[in-house]
C-alpha cells in the first residue's frame, strides 16, 4: 500500500490542475450540473462505478454497500454563492490563489476526489458499514441536497456524516442555528415637502432595526459559551421625492443556543407589540423552516471532534472545535453524528476577493486519509 505522504506529494500537481478547473466550471446552487458531470466524468477514468446523479442533482458515489452495518457518508458540496454573472478569473499573487468560490467549497470538494482516487488505487479495507462519497447541491440555500439525500437513505440507515467545508483550522462539532424574518414598516406616505410631518416608513424601519440590534447586542457581549449573532442583511424601500409608504427590511438571528436565538426573536416580537404609531403597521415574518436545533449529545461530538483535532495537531496544523451553519445542520436535527471541518486553508468565503493557500491541499489530503484511517478504511 502507498504511504499517505508519498500519494500525496506524488498527486499534488494533478491536485492543483483539477481545483483550477473545477473552479472555472460555475456551479451556483440550482445549477451544479456542469461541476457535478465534471466530478462523474473524472471518477469514471479512474475505474468508479455506479455513480449517480439524483433528483437534487446530488452527486452519489456508493464505494461499498453496508453488510450489517450502516452508512457512513463523506461529502463537499457542489455550489458557490456567485451566479453566471460573476466573471471567474484564477490569479496567484504570492502563495495565495484568488477566485470566487474556491476556497468555498471547490477546494475541498477537490480533496475528498482524490481521497477517492487513493482508495480505488490502493483498496478499501473490509468493514460492515457502506461508504457513501456526495457531492451535494445547494448547500448555500438551505442544504436541499444534503435533505434529500438523508430522508432518501434514511437517518436510521446512517451512522456518520461528514461534511468537507470551510478551512481545516476548525473542526465543527456543533451547528449555528438561524432564523430569518422579513419586517415589513406601511405608512401613509406622500409627497416629500406637501405632506411632510406624515410618518416615513423608512424612518419607523430604522428604529426598529437601530433597537432590536442594540439588544442583541448587548445580548450577545454577555455571553460566554457557544456562538450568537445579529444581521440585518437587506433593506429596501422608498422612492424619490416621496415620503416612504413601505420599507422592508431582512434580519437574521443565529445561535448554537436555542435560548438565545429565542430571546433575540422575542426583541422583534416585543418591539412590534409595543409599537404605538398609529398610522404605520410593522409586520414580521418568519422566512422558510424554524431553526434546525441538534439532537445528538453535544459530549459524543466533542470527543469526535477531538479525535479529529488529535489528527491536525500531529501534523502540525492549528485548529479548534467551533460551531457554523453548513450541510451538517440536517443530519444533526435528524440525530445523525456529524461533523464538518475543511480540507484546506481557504480565506474570505462568499467574496469576490476570496482565496486560498495552494500548499495546503497536500496536507488536506493527507489529513483526510487519516480520517480514512479513523474510521478503519485503510
Amino acid at each position: 500500500m502507498q504511504s499517505f505522504h508519498q500519494f500525496c506529494q506524488e498527486n499534488g500537481p494533478a491536485l492543483r490542475q483539477l481545483l483550477e478547473e473545477l473552479t472555472l466550471t460555475a456551479a451556483p446552487s440550482h445549477d451544479e450540473d456542469p461541476r457535478a458531470e465534471k466530478c462523474r466524468q473524472w471518477l469514471e477514468q479512474l475505474g468508479a462505478k455506479g455513480i449517480t446523479i439524483d433528483p437534487a442533482k446530488n452527486l452519489r458515489y456508493p464505494l461499498r454497500m453496508p453488510r450489517d452495518g450502516k452508512w457512513i457518508i463523506f461529502s463537499a458540496h457542489l455550489d458557490t454563492v456567485f451566479d453566471h454573472s460573476v466573471p471567474l478569473a484564477l490569479r496567484q499573487e504570492e502563495d495565495r490563489l484568488y477566485c470566487p468560490g474556491i476556497g468555498d467549497d471547490t477546494a475541498n470538494l477537490t480533496v475528498m476526489l482524490f481521497g477517492i482516487k487513493y482508495l480505488l488505487e490502493n483498496g478499501l479495507a473490509d468493514g460492515e458499514d457502506g461508504i457513501l462519497f456526495a457531492g451535494t447541491a445547494c448547500e448555500e440555500c438551505g442544504s436541499l441536497g444534503t435533505r434529500y439525500l438523508i430522508d432518501d437513505i434514511g437517518p436510521e440507515n446512517i451512522r456518520l456524516f461528514y461534511s468537507f467545508d470551510a478551512t481545516y483550522h476548525s473542526v465543527y462539532t456543533d451547528v449555528v442555528n438561524r432564523a430569518i424574518y422579513t419586517v415589513t414598516a406601511h405608512g401613509p406616505g406622500g409627497h416629500a415637502l406637501g405632506a411632510y410631518g406624515r410618518p416615513n416608513a423608512i424612518e419607523e424601519l430604522a428604529k426598529l432595526i437601530v433597537t432590536v440590534s442594540g439588544q442583541c447586542r448587548r445580548l450577545i457581549s454577555g455571553l460566554t459559551e457557544g456562538r450568537s449573532a445579529f444581521n440585518v442583511d437587506t433593506i429596501q424601500g422608498g422612492k424619490g421625492n416621496c415620503i416612504a409608504e413601505e420599507a422592508v427590511t431582512v434580519m437574521q438571528f443565529r445561535s448554537t443556543e436555542k435560548a438565545c436565538c429565542h430571546q433575540m426573536e422575542n426583541f422583534l416580537a416585543d418591539y412590534i407589540a409595543g409599537y404605538d404609531q398609529p398610522d404605520v403597521r410593522l409586520t414580521a415574518e418568519l422566512m422558510a423552516e424554524a431553526p434546525l436545533w441538534s439532537t445528538v449529545d453535544r459530549h459524543l461530538l466533542r470527543d469526535l471532534g477531538q479525535k479529529h483535532l488529535a489528527i491536525l495537531q500531529r501534523m502540525g496544523i492549528s485548529s479548534h472545535l467551533s460551531a457554523a451553519t453548513t450541510d451538517c445542520r440536517y443530519p444533526l436535527y435528524k440525530g445523525i453524528p456529524s461533523l464538518c471541518m475543511g480540507l484546506c486553508d481557504a480565506r474570505n468565503p462568499h467574496m469576490l476577493n476570496e482565496y486560498m493557500f495552494p500548499t495546503s491541499l497536500e496536507p488536506g489530503l493527507e489529513y483526510l486519509l487519516e480520517i480514512f484511517r479513523l474510521n478503519e478504511m485503510v
